[in-house]
């Protein structure tokens, strides 16, 4: 079977097949690119190319062998640098930086959607949510095109939908569309110390509780865990970081998938549900 290769190592490896190429020297006439391996009469003169057309070459000082050296200098060794070898060396440094920049971002979270899920939550707004009804005569309120709900008890930051617990108030927000039938809902979330939150959707109510004697099984407090909901057949098995947790029997043919922000603080992504098939 063929295993993935994380991103970041094929960045590294890269870099490091950059930094082992050897050092040109470019002659005068700027059509030659050559090497010198190796000294006196056993020289070798590799792949002939051209200078880009924007690069003037400068002559060589010629130092391609070990201990040769201008009158008065002290011999060097190894092959030597002239000035259009350090320009090509300094614009090659930019491309090297951006790629292990990349690397890091992409290793960060590779996430890719799977088929046949979609996403509930973007990453980047609350589009899809509203707040939940309050009262009999409450109205939800739509969150379409705004990154944050009840001053900021729920906000979106850097793709997570976090819950603050600096901002206080015991506060829902739910999809605008119902779930319904067999389904499954899986995201990412990491807890802090003392968060309980809720979700709730068909009449269950799954805890999010993270630290003390409440924590439910598997949860890695400070850090990112996963979150599996498989329904079907009118019951409902959470799984935590791929353990079973808990069942639930589910009630109702459809409803919306609610959050609710009520103690703590914790961070969701990647919040997605297929349709069962």
């Amino acid at each position: 079977m063929w295993r993935r290769v994380n991103p970041l190592t094929q960045v590294v490896y890269l870099i490091i097949r950059l930094a082992n190429r050897d050092i040109y020297v470019f002659p005068s006439s700027g059509t030659r690119l050559s090497r010198a391996v190796g000294c006196g009469s056993h020289r070798r003169i590799p792949t002939v190319s051209t200078l880009p057309p924007d690069v003037e070459p400068i002559p060589s000082r010629g130092r391609a062998c070990s201990g040769s050296a201008e009158p008065g200098e002290t011999p060097r060794r190894g092959i030597g640098r002239d000035s259009t070898t350090e320009v090509l060396s300094m614009r090659l440094l930019p491309c090297v930086a951006f790629l292990f920049t990349v690397g890091f971002v992409v290793a960060a979270d590779d996430f890719k959607l799977e088929p046949g899920y979609k996403l509930i939550f973007n990453g980047k707004n609350l589009d899809g949510w509203q707040t939940k009804a309050a009262g009999k005569d409450g109205k939800p309120e739509a969150l379409e095109g705004k990154a944050e709900a009840f001053a900021g008890r729920f906000k979106v930051a850097d793709g997570e939908l976090v819950i603050d617990a600096k901002v206080k108030g015991d506060k829902y927000i739910e999809t605008t569309a119902p779930v319904s039938g067999d389904f499954t809902i899986r995201f990412d979330f990491k807890p802090a110390e003392g968060c309980n939150n809720d979700l709730l959707f068909l009449g269950t109510k799954f805890d999010i509780k993270a630290g003390g004697k409440e924590n439910v099984k598997g949860v890695k407090v400070g850090e990112w865990n996963k979150l599996e909901i498989v329904v079907k057949g009118g019951s409902a098995d959470f799984l935590v970081n791929g353990e079973k947790s808990a069942t639930q029997k589910t009630k109702g043919d459809k409803g919306p998938f609610t959050l609710r922000a009520e103690g703590g603080a914790i961070s969701y992504k990647n919040i997605r549900i297929s349709d069962g098939k």
